[in-house]
C-alpha cells in the first residue's frame, strides 16, 4: 500500500505500535491512532514516516510518555493531537520546528512545556494552540517578575483557545506580541474583571469570545485597540449595563451576543457605531419594554437579525408598557403608547413660562419677600437673645436708680425695699441725684453712675417727664446704652401714662422693644411687676439690630 496517505486506527484497543522497530514502507501524511490503550509511545514509533503532516494520539486517556526522540522520524510534522492525555513530559516536541497547530485540550499541560518564554523557542511556527481544560492558572503561563507570558515568540499564532481554565485575574501584557492572532477564546476562564490594556496587542483579532465568565462591568476602551473584531461573545455573564462608547472602535462587528445576562435595557448610543451588525443574540436578559427601548423597534427592521427570537421577550413587570409584558421581543412595537402627547407638552410649556414670570415677579420683590419670611421665622421659631458677657462683679454698682425728687419717696417706700427683699446681693445701688458721684459736673456724674452700672433704672412719672434736667440725664444714659449697644436700661412707669404724652426720645426707646415696667395699685400686679423686675435686672441682652421694631 505505497500510495497511502491516510490511515485511520483510532478505537481498536491498541496498546503498542511498530514494536519490531521496522521502517514504515507508506506515504503516509495523515495518521489517526486516537481512542487507543497507549502508555506509551517509543521512539520508532513512526520511523520512516516522514512524510507525515498530521497526528492524532488524542483520547488515550492512558498515554503518559512519549520518547524524547519518538517526533525525530517526522519532522515535518504540522498537526498534533494530545488532547485527552496526561503526558507529563514532552521534550519531544523540541523536534517539530514546523508544527503549526497543537492540541492539549482536556488533558494534563505539561508545565515544562508551557512555562513563560518556552513555546516560542521549541514551536516557533505555531498557529493553533488549543489548551482547553488544561488545568491552567495564570501562575502557569504568566510569570510577574520578568512580565513574561506563556506565548512570547508565538508571532505566527493565529488561533488560541484557553477556556475552561482558573485565569484570574488576567494580567496586562499576556498577550504581548500576538499582532497576528485571528481567534481567542477565553469562555469559562471564571474571569471577573477586563482591564483596560489587556486586549491592545491583539490588532488583527476578529473573533472573541468571552462567555460563561463573571463580568458585572465592561470598562469603557477595553476593546478600542481590537478594531477587526468581528464577533464577540459575551453571554452566560452578569452584565447588567453597557457603556454608550463600549463598542465604538469595533464598526467592523457582525455578531454580537450578550445573552443571558442581566440587561434590563441597552442604550441607542451603545450600538450607534455598529453599521456592520448584522446577527444580534439578547436572550434571557430581563429586558423592561419601555419607552426608553422604543428605539430598538425602528433599529430591529434593519439588517440586524435577532436569533433566539423566541426566547427574547419583555419581562413581564409593571415597569414593562402593559400590552408587551412576557410577549417576545420582535412584537414590542410602542409607536402608539409612546406618541408625543400634545396636551401635556403644552401644560408643561404653560406652566414652564407661569414658573418663570413667578420667578421674575419674585426676583423683583425680593426685598420685600425676604423681609415677610424673616418676620414669619420670627413669629414661629423666634430669635436667640446674645448675653453680655462682662460679669456683674466687674462693676462698681449693681443697680443705679435714675428718678425725680418728686418721685423719692415711692422709690424708699416700694423699689427700694422690694429689690432688698428678692435681691438681697444687690447692695451696691446708687439712688437719686444725691448718691452720684460728688465733685463731677452733674451730666458727668450722671454718665459715670450708668457706665459703673450693671443695671439702670429710669423711675418715669409725669413730673419727671416735666423736667429738662431729667431728660437730660435720660438722654446721656440713652446715648451710652447705644454705644455699648447692651440692654442695660429699663423703664418702670409709677403712673398709667398716655403715649401721646411721653417725649420723644422715651418713645424712641419703646419703639427698640426696649424693656419696660408699669406699676399696678393691685396686689396681682405688683407682684408680677417684682417677678418681671428681678428677670430684667439680672440679665444684660446685646442689642439685636437684625431683630426689626
Amino acid at each position: 500500500m505505497a500510495a497511502l496517505t491516510k490511515l485511520s486506527l483510532e478505537e481498536n484497543n491498541i496498546n503498542v505500535i511498530n514494536s519490531q522497530n521496522e521502517s514504515w514502507d507508506l506515504s503516509l501524511t495523515h495518521l489517526n491512532i486516537a481512542r487507543n490503550q497507549f502508555r506509551e509511545i517509543n521512539s520508532s514509533a513512526f520511523q520512516g514516516l516522514r512524510t507525515l503532516r498530521f497526528l492524532d494520539l488524542s483520547g488515550n486517556t492512558e498515554l503518559r510518555v512519549i520518547d524524547e526522540n519518538t517526533f525525530a522520524n517526522v519532522p515535518f510534522l504540522k498537526m498534533l493531537d494530545l488532547s485527552g492525555t496526561v503526558i507529563t513530559d514532552l521534550h519531544a516536541i523540541h523536534h517539530l520546528p514546523f508544527l503549526t497547530s497543537l492540541i492539549l485540550q482536556s488533558g494534563y499541560c505539561p508545565t515544562h512545556l508551557i512555562q513563560p518564554g518556552n513555546l516560542g523557542n521549541v514551536t516557533p511556527s505555531l498557529a493553533e494552540l488549543n489548551l482547553v481544560d488544561a488545568e491552567l492558572f495564570t501562575s502557569k503561563i504568566w510569570d510577574p517578575n520578568s512580565k513574561t507570558s506563556s506565548f512570547l515568540g508565538l508571532y505566527r499564532l493565529s488561533r488560541l483557545e484557553l477556556s475552561k481554565n482558573a485565569l484570574f485575574p488576567l494580567p496586562v501584557g499576556l498577550f504581548k506580541n500576538l499582532s497576528n492572532l485571528n481567534i481567542l477564546r477565553l469562555d469559562d476562564c471564571k474571569i471577573h474583571e477586563l482591564k483596560i490594556g489587556v486586549l491592545d496587542d491583539l490588532r488583527n483579532l476578529s473573533q472573541l469570545d468571552l462567555a460563561n465568565n463573571l463580568f458585572v462591568f465592561l470598562p469603557r476602551g477595553v476593546f478600542d485597540k481590537i478594531k477587526n473584531l468581528k464577533e464577540l461573545i459575551l453571554d452566560g455573564n452578569q452584565l447588567s449595563y453597557l457603556d454608550s462608547n463600549l463598542f465604538k472602535s469595533n464598526m467592523d462587528l457582525t455578531y454580537l451576543d450578550i445573552s443571558n445576562n442581566n440587561l434590563a435595557g441597552v442604550n441607542k448610543s451603545t450600538f450607534e457605531s455598529l453599521d456592520r451588525l448584522r446577527v444580534l443574540n439578547l436572550a434571557y436578559n430581563p429586558l423592561v419594554c419601555n419607552c426608553d427601548l422604543k428605539w430598538l423597534h425602528s433599529w430591529l427592521k434593519g439588517s440586524v437579525e435577532i436569533v433566539n427570537s423566541l426566547d427574547t421577550t419583555c419581562l413581564d413587570t409593571p415597569a414593562t408598557l402593559a400590552p408587551f409584558g412576557g410577549k417576545q421581543l420582535i412584537t414590542f412595537d410602542p409607536s402608539k403608547a409612546c406618541a408625543v402627547d400634545i396636551a401635556l407638552y403644552c401644560g408643561l410649556s404653560v406652566v414652564g413660562v407661569t414658573l418663570l414670570l413667578m420667578l421674575g415677579v419674585a426676583y423683583y420683590h425680593r426685598w420685600w419677600i425676604g423681609y415677610k419670611l424673616f418676620l414669619l421665622k420670627l413669629c414661629f421659631v423666634g430669635y436667640n437673645e446674645i448675653r453680655e458677657d462682662v460679669p456683674r462683679g466687674n462693676f462698681l454698682y449693681d443697680i443705679a436708680i435714675m428718678l425725680h425728687e418728686d418721685d423719692e419717696g415711692w422709690v424708699e417706700e416700694h423699689l427700694r425695699p422690694a429689690l432688698a427683699k428678692r435681691l438681697p446681693d444687690y447692695d451696691r445701688v446708687v439712688c437719686g441725684d444725691n448718691e452720684l458721684m460728688i465733685g463731677m459736673h452733674y451730666l458727668d456724674a450722671v454718665h459715670y453712675a450708668v457706665e459703673k452700672s450693671f443695671k439702670t433704672i429710669f423711675v418715669i412719672s409725669r413730673s419727671a417727664l416735666r423736667d429738662q434736667w431729667y431728660l437730660l440725664k435720660f438722654r446721656t444714659a440713652l446715648e451710652y446704652i447705644n454705644d455699648v449697644a447692651t440692654e442695660k436700661m429699663t423703664l418702670l412707669f409709677v403712673e398709667d401714662i398716655g403715649h401721646e404724652e411721653l417725649p420723644f426720645l422715651i418713645r424712641l426707646f419703646l419703639s427698640d422693644h426696649r424693656p419696660y415696667l408699669v406699676w399696678s395699685d393691685n396686689e396681682r400686679g405688683q407682684h408680677y411687676l417684682w417677678e418681671e423686675l428681678v428677670k430684667v435686672v439680672t440679665v444684660n441682652l446685646r442689642c439685636n439690630n437684625l431683630v426689626p421694631p
